[in-house]
């Protein structure tokens, strides 16, 4: 019985939150919305990783190198919970094997 309220609350919560998020199946769906530099990426979420617009990542803050490699726009959801470096930048490693910090491109 005290289950409940609880999975009822938590369910309440979830619905609550994906009514302001705004949904996608691809970049250019955030393109349209948001301008050029947003994308679709998964939300991270305890239920289920829906993807929504994010914006582009800004300067300094962290970034999955393979992001680089990775073409933009996508025609899906991309595979990171962050989108890609802003325009300008790239993301460069700090000493993970896998994350790094958005910074001026250097080509």
């Amino acid at each position: 019985m005290t289950r409940l309220p609880i999975l009822l609350m938590t369910t309440l919560a979830v619905l609550k939150s994906n009514a302001a998020l705004e949904l996608c199946s691809s970049d250019q769906d955030c393109i349209h919305a948001n301008g050029y530099g947003s994308c679709c990426a998964p939300r991270v979420s305890l239920f289920s990783p829906v993807p929504q617009c994010k914006p582009a990542t800004e300067g300094g803050k962290v970034c999955f190198l393979e992001s680089n490699n990775m073409p933009y726009p996508m025609n899906r959801p991309g595979p990171f919970f962050i989108c890609p470096c802003a325009s300008g930048l790239e993301c460069r490693r700090v000493g993970h094997p896998v994350l790094g910090r958005c910074g001026p491109q250097t080509n």
